[in-house]
């Protein structure tokens, strides 16, 4: 289960050396969208393991649209020799808060 409303998670069926744990999420800052990276209190990025698979989960100010997305995956994909699945929020509802139409 997510842990912030909107994310991007990050899921892998192994735990990543930290290198590229942070590799990810100087992706997700880099070819997302502008200031779609939230921080709170410190609370970036969270890393735990659900199901027997790890999950690496970004916080976003909102949710990331499929394009955006898009982007992120085929760097993740250019970046890292592992499998992996990314997951995103889609809330209308916390859309509309952020003020998103």
């Amino acid at each position: 289960m997510a842990e912030f409303t909107n994310h991007l998670i990050l899921k892998m069926d192994e735990e990543l050396p930290d290198q590229l744990a942070v590799n990810f999420f100087n992706i997700v800052q880099k070819h997302g969208p502008e200031d779609i990276v939230q921080t709170m209190e410190d609370s970036v990025m969270l890393h735990y393991v659900q199901d027997y698979t790890h999950h690496y989960e970004v916080n976003l100010t909102r949710s990331i649209q499929p394009d955006e997305g898009d982007s992120i995956a085929e760097a993740l994909d250019d970046a890292m020799d592992y499998d992996f699945e990314l997951e995103a929020s889609t809330s209308i509802e916390t859309d509309l808060v952020n003020g998103i139409k």
